[in-house]
This record gives C-alpha cells, structure tokens and sequence, in this order.
C-alpha cells in the first residue's frame, strides 16, 4: 500500500516521538484509488490523505486541528516550507512533508500550544466562510438590490417586504436600515 510506504519516509523524523501508522480506510472512489491513514503518538496525529499522491494533511494534538498550509502559515514558515511540492513522484508529497516536520515541527512535537492557537484561527475563518457562503446562496444580496430599487421608484411598501423578509436581517448595513426607516415612515404617510 502507498499510503503505508509513504509514511515510512516519515519514520526518521517521527523517530523518538513514539509514532506508529494507523490504516484508516481505502477504497476506489470517482477519482481512483484512495487511502487514509494517521501517524499517531496520542495526543498528537498526522492525518494524511493519498490519492495518486500525498493530498490533505492535518496536524491533530488532542481535540484540536490544522491543515498542514494553515499551520505553517500560522507558524510564518510557508514560503519555505517544501509540501505539498510538485513532482510526478507518488512519494515526493512524503519526503516534502518529512522536511517541514524536520524544519517545523518543534511546537507539535513539544506543547502544540501554537497548533492549538492556528487551529482556532482556522475555524473562525472557516466559520466566516460558511456564513458567508450562507448568506450569497440565501437570496439576500439580491433581495437588497431588489429593495433599493423598489425605493427609488417609490415602491415603499415592496422595499419594507423585501428588507424584513431577509433571511439573515442581521447583517443590514446602517444605510439599508435607514433606508427601511424612510420607507415605513412614508408608508404610514400614504
């Protein structure tokens, strides 16, 4: 299996730390042949993804984790790191990934604490795209669009519908909200 002979390039640095690989799936998916695996010294993991190559690698140290760019990134190590790389080899992923931890990986073998840290920043960032997604997919932008429109031609009551009907009413900037205003007032004028 690939997976496996590529974490054994990752033995000599893993090497001290008490890491032993630990198969996790396999299969044959739409893209080919697939396989997941963890190198694993409890609290700390290496979850690796292979696929042709070496894909998704996430650190893991106790409930906490980081894909591998956002933990280097974190670290201010990108620029010189060497994975992912690029090579027609299956196995360059590894010994790319061997390096950073070699060169990088003081704070996940010793106290995670900076691993804890990006890994927080990652899911608030990941949170911020959700919601963002959420709200493009929701209507909502359209729905403003929609409104200001309907207030320029003097559409009140469309404005007012499309403004309070908005799935996410929170995030109204303060001229939509006084746009809002002005429409009820002169609604109640009519």
């Amino acid at each position: 299996m690939l997976l496996e002979e590529g974490a054994n390039l990752l033995a000599p640095v893993l090497a001290g730390h008490g890491f032993v690989f630990r198969h996790v799936s396999s299969g044959i998916g739409s893209g080919g042949d697939y396989a997941e695996g963890r190198m694993e010294a409890l609290p700390r993991a290496i979850e690796m993804h292979f696929r042709n190559t070496l894909g998704l690698v996430r650190f893991h140290y106790g409930n906490h984790s980081v894909a591998h760019e956002h933990y280097m990134k974190h670290l201010g190590v990108t620029d010189r790191c060497e994975y992912p790389g690029y090579s027609e080899s299956p196995m360059s992923g590894f010994q790319h990934l061997a390096h950073d931890l070699q060169a990088f990986g003081a704070d996940f073998f010793g106290s995670g604490e900076k691993l804890i840290a990006a890994s927080k920043i990652e899911a608030e960032e990941e949170a911020a795209r959700a919601q963002e997604y959420q709200l493009s997919a929701s209507g909502d932008p359209r729905a403003r669009l929609m409104a200001r429109e309907a207030f320029r031609c003097g559409d009140y009551h469309n404005t007012i519908r499309l403004l309070t009907n908005m799935q996410f009413p929170g995030e109204l900037s303060s001229s939509e909200l006084k746009l809002l205003s002005i429409a009820q007032k002169r609604m109640n004028k009519q």
